[in-house]
């Protein structure tokens, strides 16, 4: 009997300690599955913050390429602007030769003009002295 009642009490701590144990099991594999999902998650967060990573790269290759394009765009900008001045200075050159042969001419023109006033007068003289000699 008593035996008998050490073997029951045996027996029931037993299935006791089977029930905690089956609880520990259970809540370790709970635990576990839990920590499975968690880095599932984890995984498929890193994935896509990668994949978020590669197209902001993307961007800034494809902004910096657009940054060298119009850098390079600036550059023929630049370089048509300096030949535009230059040739808007040889106009202004010519121009300038253009007005100073024009006053030249000018001037030209008024000289002759008061040397044709001294015309008449000459001609009326020498046709004088043509005729002393020319009778």
């Amino acid at each position: 009997a008593v035996v008998a009642e050490e073997v029951r009490s045996l027996a029931q701590r037993t299935a006791l300690s089977t029930q905690e144990i089956k609880s520990i099991i259970e809540g370790l594999q709970h635990g576990s599955r839990q920590a499975v999902e968690a880095m599932h998650a984890s995984r498929e967060g890193v994935e896509r913050c990668v994949a978020d990573s590669q197209e902001a790269v993307d961007m800034l290759r494809a902004v910096g390429e657009d940054i060298a394009h119009i850098d390079q765009l600036n550059g023929h900008i630049v370089t048509t602007t300096r030949e535009q001045t230059s040739a808007n200075l040889e106009i202004v050159e010519r121009l300038q030769s253009v007005q100073s042969i024009a006053q030249n001419t000018a001037d030209d023109v008024e000289t002759l003009a008061r040397s044709s006033e001294r015309l008449p007068p000459i001609a009326v003289r020498l046709d004088a002295l043509g005729r002393r000699f020319h009778p």
